[in-house]
């Protein structure tokens, strides 16, 4: 069974899978999956090298060349063609990536952390979706914790969905916004439900 996860950004969506694996679920955090592949993939340092220069690098011309995600990230998410064009080269090797690791797993219950699940039309790959939703003061202390500012994070908050939309989507919705205790009922209850 595979589970895809989704939900607006600082929704809660990771410690949900916290809770998931926990009860023996396999769990991928496809944006961890991006993270790896955007630091050692050759097509993709190429592709940067070429769009951006020697300045989204940290380090560059040295064995120790990382991409620097911070700069990256400025550019992105102020700019949807320069969004859409890394989304292009970069989603499809996370998901080969998150599929593989499925394949591999002796679990038989996988929960798959996708953020732009419904935004790019994934839904399909699934046998249940689940969104994870949190008040909206909630939402922005916590972004404030990730070190982004306001700007930043109405940014990434304004390429992602409606959370509204993202709850009429989805098979199954938990909310975040109360204890963690209440987070970890609604967890339990649906592991429940898919696993008996």
């Amino acid at each position: 069974m595979r589970i895809g996860v989704t939900g607006g950004i600082a929704c809660g969506k990771s410690k949900v899978l916290e809770l998931f694996a926990h009860r023996g679920w396999n769990t991928i955090r496809t944006d961890d999956l991006a993270k790896e592949i955007l630091q050692k993939d050759c097509e993709i340092h190429s592709f940067l090298l070429e769009n951006y220069g020697e300045w989204i690098f940290n380090d560059y011309g040295s064995s120790n060349a990382t991409v620097n995600t911070k700069r990256l990230g400025s550019i992105v998410f102020s700019d949807q063609k320069s969004l859409k064009s890394l989304e292009e080269i970069l989603h499809p090797k996370v998901r080969q990536e998150w599929m593989r690791r499925c394949l591999i797993h002796k679990s038989l219950f996988h929960m798959i952390e996708v953020p732009l699940l419904f935004e790019k039309s994934l839904e399909f790959l699934f046998d249940r979706t689940i969104c994870v939703v949190v008040d909206s003061d909630r939402q922005r202390k916590r972004l404030l914790k990730r070190s982004l500012s306001i700007e930043e994070g109405k940014a990434r908050i304004d390429i992602q969905m409606n959370l509204e939309e993202k709850v009429n989507s989805a098979h199954l919705v938990i909310s975040s916004s109360g204890s963690l205790q209440a987070l970890d009922e609604q967890v339990n209850e649906i592991h429940n439900s898919l696993v008996f």
